[in-house]
């Protein structure tokens, strides 16, 4: 694993909802101090390191589980979504057309489209 090339650190006060400050570069002994302080006299501090160049590290197994779980569930929202565009299809072709004289099939090919990009 890569050095890190710099050190980060941020802060804000934690009354009122203050924002935080913007990421200043800071030593390797100030980043541990706040990951190891992070709340201190009622300021919060937030470290990191950023790299020169990305890891070159094998994701977890579970990663991949993780990854075809979220396809799954995808492919299972579009399917509802494709159901219930053909339901308001069937819909709009028994109305024709809305209120403003809008044929309701174009305008939920619109949706569709919309939806399935």
């Amino acid at each position: 694993m890569s050095e890190p090339a710099i050190y980060q650190y941020r802060m804000r006060a934690t009354w009122n909802e203050n924002p935080w400050s913007p990421w200043v570069e800071c030593t390797e002994g100030t980043y541990n101090d706040c990951i190891k302080s992070p709340l201190v006299n009622d300021w919060a501090y937030e470290a990191r390191k950023l790299f020169a160049e990305p890891f070159d590290i094998e994701p977890p197994r579970y990663a991949k589980r993780l990854i075809n779980q979220l396809k799954e569930q995808n492919q299972h929202m579009t399917d509802k979504v494709d159901r219930a565009i053909r339901q308001c299809e069937i819909s709009a072709a028994m109305f024709d057309t809305d209120d403003r004289g809008v044929r309701l099939a174009d305008m939920f090919h619109s949706i569709k489209t919309t939806l399935t990009k």
